[in-house]
């Protein structure tokens, strides 16, 4: 089993914090639990996973082999923040990268641009990660907050939820 750890950058607060370069204030970190250590459980700390890179939401998590696919990184962590809907983290350097600031649709008030095609790997990915959006028919990194301005789309997605059945399971005796 693998425990992802994200934080601010430990030394980063106050003035620090903003003279820092946004890609060194994230910290993410992956541990291997060791749950066979008898009484005294164990933390590993892993520090590369190879050609992989993991997408990491609260509902749902994905191992993905980035060696077929030259548009992920290896060795990376794909996950969102409430301010930046896809971020990759590498392990190997440390580094984070905003991925959707090109691509934002809202400025979390009125709609800035068009929806941006095509969409990335990463972007079904980290859709994917996040069923809330994913089962709307939306794109987390374009929907990962819909603004109150966006009214005919909050309607759209009432309207869904509303008709939305699930069928009772019959037991029978």
């Amino acid at each position: 089993m693998l425990l992802a750890v994200r934080q601010p950058a430990p030394y980063a607060n106050g003035a620090e914090w903003n003279a820092i370069d946004w890609s060194r204030q994230l910290v993410c970190r992956l541990y291997v639990v060791d749950l066979n250590g008898g009484q005294r459980r164990k933390l590993i700390q892993v520090k590369n996973i190879g050609d992989t890179a993991l997408f990491l939401s609260r509902d749902r998590c994905l191992s993905v082999s980035a060696r077929d696919l030259p548009s992920l990184s290896s060795n990376s962590i794909y996950l969102s923040l409430p301010s930046d809907p896809i971020v990759a983290h590498s392990l190997g350097t440390g580094l984070s990268e905003r991925l959707a600031d090109s691509c934002q649709i809202h400025d979390r008030t009125e709609r800035i641009r068009p929806s941006v095609h095509p969409f990335t790997i990463v972007d079904h990915l980290i859709t994917y990660c996040n069923p809330r959006v994913w089962s709307k028919g939306l794109m987390f990194h374009e929907y990962h907050y819909i603004p109150q301005s966006f009214e005919e789309l909050i309607k759209k997605i009432r309207a869904q939820e509303r008709e939305l059945r699930i069928p009772r399971a019959v037991h029978s005796c």
